[in-house]
């Protein structure tokens, strides 16, 4: 569905919003600018209390574990193309720290991890990382307490597309002012990988299942935001973030997507042979679903 236009840009402040599609759990609109994409959601029951006890704890974890360790080694090579030994390194959203655990392997020197979830929070201080709690809420970041190092480096993987739209880059802003870092890595989903064009094309049909997966439908925090490529470089030109290096990555294990995406296990034993097609094809036609980014970040 495409409609009127709405209000302006929070991303990239130029572009019209339209509605995009909605179902009756979640609204989309997009910009016609930037293309960034937008969701409000609508609540039912609250999930379970803690973020990460919310998804399947077996395969689907084990499967996503994957994927995370994987994505931490090719981030953790970015990182030392700019900052090739020692170092500190502190990961907002840091989960269960299997970033951490790499960043440790990789010869860090100082590390450190924040995250709302009390589960996150004890895996870290079990693991002997400094732990830092950040609040949830529009006010989250602000709250947080400093690390006992400034650090070099600050990933926020797979956070942004967790908050509301018009709080990206006040929150971004504030979590760099917060702790100062030189180098800054993120990672968010995008709009044009091929989980999401594959799942907007089977709502065209009247499935509306899969994209409200990708959107995280009734988990707290869900996806409020999918960025594009375009989106994600013009927030950074924004907020003055000079972008050093751009990556794309599949965001999943092509032969463990089955246990990621519910709607391929219909398919039974047919389920890997399709995940290896489609990690495949979105490799030869640059259809990765996420984006890496590392950008310098000024005084």
């Amino acid at each position: 569905m495409t409609a009127a236009p709405t209000s302006s840009c929070a991303i990239c402040g130029a572009g019209a919003l339209l509605r995009d599609f909605h179902t009756p759990r979640i609204c989309v609109t997009y910009c016609k600018h930037c293309e960034h994409r937008a969701a409000d959601h609508v609540w039912g029951s609250p999930g379970a209390p803690d973020y990460h006890l919310q998804y399947d704890q077996t395969g689907f974890l084990a499967a996503l574990q994957q994927t995370r360790v994987r994505q931490a080694r090719r981030i953790l090579a970015m990182i030392r193309g700019w900052l090739p030994a020692g170092g500190s390194l502190l990961d907002f959203g840091a989960g269960r720290g299997w970033f951490l655990d790499a960043a440790r392997s990789a010869g860090f020197e100082q590390l450190a991890g924040a995250d709302s979830s009390d589960l996150a929070l004890r895996l870290l201080r079990e693991r002997g990382f400094e732990a830092l709690l950040a609040e949830q809420g529009s006010t989250g970041c602000r709250e947080l307490p400093s690390a006992s190092f400034r650090p070099d480096v600050l990933t926020v993987l797979d956070v942004l597309e967790h908050l509301p739209a018009l709080e990206v880059e006040p929150q971004l802003r504030e979590l760099l002012r917060h702790f100062r870092p030189r180098l800054l890595v993120l990672k968010v989903p995008v709009s044009s990988g091929l989980l999401y064009r594959s799942a907007r094309a089977l709502f065209r049909v009247g499935a509306g299942t899969p994209l409200e997966q990708l959107y995280q439908v009734g988990t707290h925090p869900p996806h409020f935001s999918y960025f594009s490529r375009r989106s994600l470089k013009l927030l950074l030109a924004r907020m003055g973030i000079t972008l050093l290096r751009e990556q794309l990555d599949l965001d999943f294990e092509p032969a463990e997507l089955s246990r990621r995406a519910r709607a391929l296990q219909r398919f039974g034993g047919a389920a890997k042979a399709l995940g290896l097609l489609a990690g495949t094809a979105a490799e030869v036609l640059g259809l990765q679903d996420s984006t890496i980014v590392l950008a310098r970040v000024s005084d």
